[in-house]
């Protein structure tokens, strides 16, 4: 487990005396491909960190072997939050750890990701968490704040720098350009309902511009963008080729062929469209 940020103890005390700790958890599959980088996780760090900066945000990956070290990280820390992220493929570890912390922590207990956004089974079993369907960051910001007796914070549609933790290259490094997909049909989505169609959403050019900015820091040399449809508006794919242009990086991307089609057309009229 990690400190997403440091700061000096005094800074982070609330007015009993107490540190005010979040802890945030990817939960991995043994299954899954490649040490992908936490960047949900890191994303809402840097969203928790930006709105709410007396507190202190702890990440950590957790694969089925991870478990009981995390449950005692958790009672060593008593945080104020603790965030489950839980892709398919992981239900069992966040069933075993919910059985380990669920009514045996002060902490709220929150849920996001694949799972908890396309079912309500966790939240069924265990009535107490929290889950946070779709894109999460000021549902989470607001928990916490709420946690602290403080005011919510209105939700202004930003993109957040996510929190990078490890080493350099510990993980294959990701960035977010976009969110959202301008198909939105396809059977095995796992997005809530109400971000299909035509809910594709650009990330802020400066929030990549600071991301390319610390990985190139971090000496690293190439990523994986995440997006469902990294061409989804076509308008946007010249600003970001610019701003790659200005960088000595590797990268991958996925597009949806709706997508690309029409862009490929314009440059040659006879490609057929079926």
């Amino acid at each position: 487990m990690e400190l997403a940020k440091k700061r000096a103890i005094s800074d982070v005390q609330n007015s009993k005396g107490k540190l005010n700790n979040v802890i945030l958890a990817a939960l991995v599959s043994d299954l899954q491909r490649g040490p992908y980088e936490p960047l949900a996780v890191g994303v809402l760090a840097g969203a928790l960190l930006e709105e709410i900066p007396d507190i202190n945000v702890y990440i950590s990956t957790v694969r089925q072997s991870d478990i009981q070290n995390f449950v005692k990280m958790c009672s060593l820390l008593d945080p104020t939050t603790i965030g489950l992220s839980i892709p398919q493929g992981t239900a069992d570890i966040a069933k075993s750890i919910l059985d380990k912390i669920h009514g045996k922590t002060n902490a709220a207990i929150v849920v996001g990701h694949a799972i908890p956004t396309r079912g309500n089974d966790l939240a069924q079993e265990y009535p107490d968490i929290t889950p946070i369907k779709g894109w999460g960051e000021n549902q989470l910001v607001n928990i916490v704040q709420k946690r602290l007796g403080r005011e919510p914070i209105e939700d202004k549609g930003k993109s957040y720098v996510p929190v990078r933790v490890g080493e350099p290259n510990e993980y294959i490094r990701r960035i977010e350009a976009s969110r959202g997909c301008n198909y939105g049909r396809c059977f095995f989505c796992t997005r809530p309902d109400d971000t299909h169609s035509p809910k594709w959403k650009p990330v802020d050019l400066d929030v990549i511009r600071k991301q390319l900015d610390e990985l190139t820091e971090m000496g690293v040399t190439s990523f994986a963008f995440t997006d469902e449809d990294f061409a989804g508006n076509p308008k946007q794919i010249p600003e970001l080729t610019n701003l790659l242009g200005q960088y000595n990086f590797k990268f991958s991307s996925a597009m949806c062929v709706e997508t690309i089609i029409p862009i490929i057309q314009d440059k040659d009229k006879s490609v057929p469209t079926k």
